[in-house]
C-alpha cells in the first residue's frame, strides 16, 4: 500500500500546474469519491513528508474514520488523530475518557515531533491547550532497575488529572496497595503494575482490568 501512495506522489510531481497551486497553499480537489478522502490526504501527505499537514473534518466521528482509514496506507507512527470536545457551548459536560486519552496522545506526538499527518475535528482545532512547559512537565516515564518516591508519582498522577480508586479498571485511573502502583495511562491499551521494593521499581507488569491478573512484563513505562 505504501509503494501506491509513493507512485501517486510522483505522479504530483510531474503536474507543474498542481506543484505550483500545492505550494502556494490554495487548491482545490473537486469529484473525489467519499471513500477515496483518506487516500489522497495519505497521497498529500507523503508528498509534504518534510511539513506537517493537518486535515480537519467538521466532527470528530469524520476524522476518526479517515484516519482509521489511512492507517491502511501509512504506518501508523505517521499519523495523528486529534479530537475535541463537541459539547454545547456554556453546556455544563463531562469529556468522554476516549477524548481524552486521545487528545493527550495526539498532543504528545505533536510535542516530540513524531508524525506528519494529522486528522482534527474542528473542535480539536479550536480548542485551546496548555503551554509546552507545562504539558511536558506532566509526562513521567517510569524505567525498571530505577529509583523513585512512590509518594511523589501518585501526586505527580493526582496534579495530571488521575483518580485514585480502589480498583484500577478504566484509563484515567491508578490504585495504592502497599508497594503496588497500578496506573492505566492514555499512552497504553492496558494499565500498568509498578511493584516497588522500598523506592526501587522492581517491575512493570501490563494487567487485564477485569481479571487484574498480570499479562507480560516490560522495562519501561509513560
Amino acid at each position: 500500500m505504501f509503494s501506491l501512495i509513493e507512485n501517486y506522489s510522483k505522479k504530483f510531481k510531474k503536474e507543474e500546474q498542481i506543484l505550483k497551486n500545492l505550494s502556494s497553499g490554495n487548491f482545490k480537489f473537486f469529484g473525489v469519491p467519499r471513500g477515496a478522502n483518506s487516500f489522497l490526504s495519505c497521497v498529500l501527505g507523503n508528498y509534504f513528508s518534510k511539513e506537517t499537514l493537518v486535515i480537519v473534518s467538521p466532527f470528530n466521528n469524520e476524522a476518526e474514520l479517515l484516519f482509521r482509514e489511512a492507517l491502511s496506507f501509512l504506518p501508523p507512527d505517521d499519523l495523528i488523530f486529534l479530537p475535541g470536545n463537541e459539547a454545547i457551548p456554556y453546556e455544563h459536560t463531562h469529556y468522554s475518557p476516549e477524548i481524552k486519552r486521545d487528545r493527550i496522545k495526539a498532543l504528545s506526538a505533536i510535542l516530540n515531533q513524531k508524525k506528519k499527518l494529522i486528522f482534527a475535528s474542528v473542535s480539536g482545532i479550536l480548542q485551546t491547550v496548555p503551554p509546552k512547559d507545562l504539558l511536558e512537565s506532566k509526562s513521567i516515564t517510569i524505567k525498571k532497575g530505577k529509583q523513585y518516591k512512590q509518594q511523589d508519582l501518585i501526586k505527580k498522577l493526582i496534579e495530571a488529572g488521575y483518580r485514585r480508586e480502589d480498583v484500577c479498571e478504566v484509563f484515567g485511573d491508578f490504585s495504592v496497595k502497599g508497594e503496588i502502583l497500578d496506573v492505566f495511562s492514555p499512552f497504553s491499551n492496558l494499565p500498568i503494575r509498578i511493584d516497588f521494593f522500598d523506592d526501587e521499581v522492581e517491575s512493570i507488569k501490563i494487567f487485564d482490568p477485569e481479571s487484574q491478573k498480570s499479562m507480560g512484563e516490560v522495562k519501561e513505562t509513560t
